[in-house]
């Protein structure tokens, strides 16, 4: 039998943030290859779906926020760049069609996060 071994929750806490990490790099590197003339959809929509999903573990590592706030946050500055194309403040085309990519990019996001960390003590946190 080996024994009983329990992390401490800073242990957890800077595994989970370690995963989420490591959870930036592949999400980036398919953000820059989606970038792909040939496959439209995938031009057009893999950084709606990335970006938020970047965003959201990014501020996940740097900030002790939860999953619901973090997604909700990354969800409205992809819809505030999105309103700033309709309105001509940011470059880009605006299409509504990418509220659904954000959606589904932030909702991943929240899913993928639940799935490669550890649970940590029921802690109060800030938001």
């Amino acid at each position: 039998m080996t024994p009983d071994i329990q992390s401490s929750d800073e242990e957890i806490k800077w595994d989970n943030r370690f995963q989420r990490g490591v959870t930036v790099v592949p999400l980036a590197a398919f953000s820059i290859l989606s970038k792909v003339p040939e496959n439209t959809v995938l031009n057009s929509y893999g950084h709606d779906v990335t970006g938020p999903m970047i965003t959201y573990f990014v501020w996940r590592v740097m900030g002790n926020f939860s999953a619901v706030f973090t997604a909700g946050a990354a969800m409205v500055f992809a819809t505030g760049t999105e309103l700033a194309q309709k309105a001509g403040y940011w470059q880009g085309t605006y299409d509504p069609q990418d509220f659904l990519a954000y959606t589904l990019g932030c909702t991943a996001a929240v899913l993928i996060d639940r799935a490669i960390t550890k649970k940590e003590s029921l802690e109060k946190k800030v938001l």
